[in-house]
C-alpha cells in the first residue's frame, strides 16, 4: 500500500534493468528485509529460505497479490548490489550516498501528521507574488475537489488513517483540503517537469525570486510517513530544476 515513483533521468543502471525493474526489486527487496527484521524481533530465527509469505498490495486502482519465499527474494534482488555504487554522484540521487536515491516510496495510510505538515507547507498569503498567486492560478487551472480522494477516505482506512478531512483556511476565504491535497500529489499517474515544479513551488520547496524578503521554515518532518511525503516534494524539485519527469504508481 504505497505510492511508488521515480525520477526519469537516464543512467546505465535503468538501461541495463529497465526503470520499472529496478523499482520492482527495490520492493521486492525492501519487503524481504522488513519480514526478516520483523521475524527477528519476534525471536524467530528461521532462515530465509525457510521462511514464506503471502502479500497483498492495494492501489486505488488495483489490488495485487504475490507470494513466495523470502530466500527468492533476496537472490532475485543482488543484482541491484552490481550498480548500487554508480548512484552516489548521481544528480537525481535525491537520498545523497543511499543507492537508487532517484526511486521512493510514500506508504498508505497517510497519517493525519503528514496531513496536517503537507498544508502548513502551503503558501500562508494567497495575494502575494511568488507561492501565493502560483498555488491560486494552479487551482483555478486544475481544479482540484479532493472529490476522488474524499470517496477512498471514507470508504477504508487503506489510503487515509484518519477519517477526519484536516482543513487550511485562509483569512481571504479560500479553504483547502488534505483530500484536495491527496490528488493534487498523489494521484497523478505522474508529473512532467512543469507540473513538477508547479507542485514544488507550491509547497514552498523551490523559492521564486520575487520572494527573496521572505522566509519560511517548515516543521521538521519526524515520522517517517510524514519524511517520505517530504523526500517526495524533494524529487519534485530536483525533477523539475532539471526538466525531467517523476513517474509515479500507487
Amino acid at each position: 500500500m504505497a505510492l511508488d515513483y521515480v525520477i526519469s533521468m537516464d543512467c546505465s543502471p535503468k538501461q541495463a534493468l529497465g526503470a520499472d525493474g529496478i523499482q520492482e526489486l527495490l520492493n521486492a527487496r525492501g519487503y524481504a528485509r522488513y519480514l526478516l527484521k520483523v521475524m527477528r524481533e519476534q525471536g524467530n530465527q528461521m532462515s530465509a529460505d525457510q521462511i514464506r509469505f503471502r502479500s497483498s498490495l492495494s492501489r486505488p486502482s488495483n489490488v495485487t497479490e504475490t507470494e513466495g519465499e523470502v530466500h527468492e527474494l533476496i537472490e532475485r534482488t543482488a543484482v541491484l548490489d552490481d550498480y548500487q555504487h554508480e548512484c552516489v554522484s548521481c544528480p537525481a540521487n535525491v537520498r545523497g550516498g543511499y543507492g537508487f536515491g532517484c526511486y521512493g516510496r510514500v506508504n498508505y495510510p497517510i497519517d493525519p501528521e503528514t496531513e496536517q505538515l503537507l498544508l502548513s507547507m502551503l503558501p500562508d498569503d494567497l495575494t502575494l507574488p511568488g507561492a501565493g498567486a502560483e498555488f491560486r492560478r494552479a487551482l483555478e487551472h486544475f481544479g482540484w475537489d479532493g472529490q476522488q480522494a474524499a470517496a477512498l477516505r471514507a470508504q477504508s482506512r487503506t489510503f487515509f488513517k484518519t477519517a477526519t478531512t484536516p482543513v487550511r483556511r485562509w483569512p481571504t476565504g479560500e479553504t483547502f483540503t488534505g483530500d484536495q491535497v491527496f490528488q493534487m500529489l498523489f494521484m497523478p499517474v505522474g508529473a512532467d517537469w512543469s507540473y513538477a515544479m508547479m507542485l514544488a513551488i507550491a509547497f514552498r520547496v523551490i523559492r521564486l525570486a520575487e520572494e527573496s524578503g521572505t522566509s519560511f521554515e517548515p516543521a521538521e518532518p519526524v515520522a517517517e510517513n510524514a519524511l517520505q511525503a517530504a523526500r517526495f516534494l524533494q524529487a519534485l524539485a530536483v525533477a523539475a530544476e532539471r526538466r525531467l519527469s517523476v513517474l509515479m504508481d500507487g
